[in-house]
């Protein structure tokens, strides 16, 4: 997949049967996280929610994600890395904001990130502990620490890694932020990363970390819900 050529359906939203949501396709991408910062949406403080990450980011004055300028990182059809948990919120309110204005979504629907039985659900980890309907790990499905790529991969590269439903990237490449929190409000991420080990992309599996945290292995993807979920 070239790094710079996007999936032509990069922003669609992909049903789940028997779930009320609809949720991306792919990670959000680097590109998409750009129309963000262009937006001004590091300095909108519509939507930055929560007041401690209105604090963290203007602390140590983020501006853009801390890969944006590494070019490992950085091509438009890889997803965004190197930012906290409250930068995917913010982005969630922005696209919100943005494809209510557009008539995308219902006036009641929201985008926000997943939590982890919804991501999970998605994932159809009831069937197989890996994305593609398999309890065996396959290389080729999925970027880990086995493929020793040291960097993440275009969003689309890994046809055979995609759910039954057409969901892409969700074990492997980034891990991504859930909207699932422990009992001290550190949120949960899920789906491994290319600088993990293959089991820790099994669907059941989990990281957490303080929600200002950020790695060039974080990222997110975000779904689309009526607001009462």
């Amino acid at each position: 997949a070239d790094l710079d050529i996007d999936p032509p359906d990069l922003d669609a939203f992909v049903s789940i049967p028997g779930q009320p949501f609809r949720i991306g396709k792919y990670p959000v991408t680097n590109r998409q996280f750009g129309r963000f910062i262009v937006d001004a949406g590091y300095q909108n403080n519509d939507w930055w929610t929560y007041k401690l990450g209105r604090r963290y980011r203007d602390k140590h004055k983020w501006t853009k994600p801390r890969s944006w300028d590494d070019n490992r990182f950085n091509w438009p059809n890889q997803p965004v890395v190197g930012i906290s948990w409250y930068e995917a919120n913010a982005y969630c309110a922005w696209l919100t904001g943005t494809l209510q204005e557009e008539q995308a979504i219902i006036k009641n629907g929201v985008v926000r990130l997943p939590f982890e039985n919804e991501w999970m659900a998605a994932a159809r980890a009831d069937e197989a502990d890996y994305p593609w309907g398999a309890s065996e790990f396959v290389a080729s499905n999925s970027n880990t620490g086995r493929g020793a790529l040291r960097q993440t991969t275009p969003v689309h590269m890994y046809a055979m890694g995609a759910t039954k439903d057409g969901v892409w990237d969700l074990s492997g490449n980034v891990w991504e932020w859930s909207h699932s929190v422990d009992y001290n409000s550190n949120p949960y991420l899920k789906g491994g990363s290319w600088g993990y080990e293959a089991a820790r992309a099994k669907s059941s599996d989990r990281e957490r970390i303080h929600p200002f945290g950020w790695d060039h292995g974080f990222g997110f993807r975000v779904l689309v819900a009526p607001i009462a979920l």
